[in-house]
């Protein structure tokens, strides 16, 4: 090609070869060039088959996302491309419900159609809370979103829930304002209605995504000791919710934490909703990498898999560390 390319070159600008011979070379160029892609190709879907082979999925993928950048706006390859885009991330899935280890502190990210918040109930899975004047996941109250809003609703629970001072009905559902909402649990429904000391930061990020903290100011007296056994571990607790078709970016806290807020820093990645829990580059971002490899769209995060970003790594770890 190196060849034809220099002595097209040659005869363009010193022989000017007459148009009926210029028009033969240059269909014979644009075969030589459209055989050599198609070698190319074919190489690289070889390579990508190998990689799934020998058990390398984020190498694999990286490899389909290169191949994939080289066919865009390639016509003759549309329906390829499309095939590569369905089996791009093959048998992967990411986990419900994962923690994000990394910098100073921990992130517990549930993803799903919604949330609960609750005392432990058996294998449920949600928010989990050892405050005793609240009520079990499943009878507490449940975080969703639709429309790109996201909301609260109480299950029935036996003390109540209340969202900005106000009391959410018994098996109703209050709207959580875009800028931000306090959820108060374990408080009184009888005889006078009283909001509970257990209070929680729900902050809306991203789309239909919800950071949530437990907001340990103002709380009031409480005997921590005897009604709230882990108190002083789920006060530093993160967690995050992601549901159906939702994103967060995430970034570096100052104090090495990570956080939903830009905190002066670009973002570090960004957590999807697809696949179970996905991990991609964030808003501005062309790529992250995992496990070594460069790659360009959202993946499931496989437990154990390591991305690295912002100088540092992190890690998935399947379930809630306690």
């Amino acid at each position: 090609l190196l060849h034809l390319e220099n002595a097209r070159r040659h005869w363009l600008v010193q022989v000017a070869p007459e148009p009926p011979k210029w028009r033969v070379y240059e269909r014979k160029f644009k075969e030589i060039q459209h055989w050599s892609a198609d070698i190319s190709r074919q190489k690289a879907q070889a390579d990508i088959e190998q990689a799934w082979a020998r058990g390398r999925p984020y190498h694999a993928v990286a490899l389909t996302d290169e191949l994939l950048s080289t066919l865009d706006g390639d016509r003759d390859w549309k329906a390829e491309r499309q095939k590569l885009l369905a089996e791009r991330t093959g048998a992967l899935v990411g986990p419900p419900l994962a923690t994000v280890v990394g910098g100073q502190g921990l992130l517990e990210v549930h993803v799903g159609e919604h949330v609960d918040i609750g005392r432990e109930n058996g294998d449920a899975s949600g928010i989990v809370l050892s405050y005793e004047r609240i009520s079990r996941l499943g009878r507490q109250c449940r975080l969703a979103a639709r429309g790109g809003r996201a909301s609260v609703a109480d299950l029935g629970s036996t003390n109540g829930s209340w969202l900005n001072d106000r009391d959410i009905p018994a098996d109703g559902t209050m709207p959580i304002d875009p800028t931000g909402a306090t959820l108060a649990l374990g408080g009184e429904r009888e005889p006078s209605p009283k909001r509970g000391c257990c209070r929680l930061l729900l902050v809306p990020c991203g789309r239909a995504a919800l950071f949530v903290r437990l907001n340990d100011a103002g709380m009031g007296a409480i005997d921590y000791w005897a009604e709230w056994r882990n108190f002083e571990h789920e006060r530093n607790a993160r967690w995050l919710c992601i549901f159906l078709g939702g994103f967060a970016d995430i970034h570096l806290a100052k104090d090495q934490s990570l956080a939903i807020e830009p905190a002066g820093s670009a973002a570090l990645f960004r957590l999807h909703y697809g696949k179970g829990l996905e991990v991609g580059p964030a808003d501005g971002a062309e790529s992250i990498v995992i496990n070594g490899e460069v790659i360009r769209a959202p993946v499931p995060w496989q437990p154990d898999a390591i991305v690295q970003a912002g100088g540092q790594e992190y890690a998935l770890r399947r379930g809630v560390l306690s």
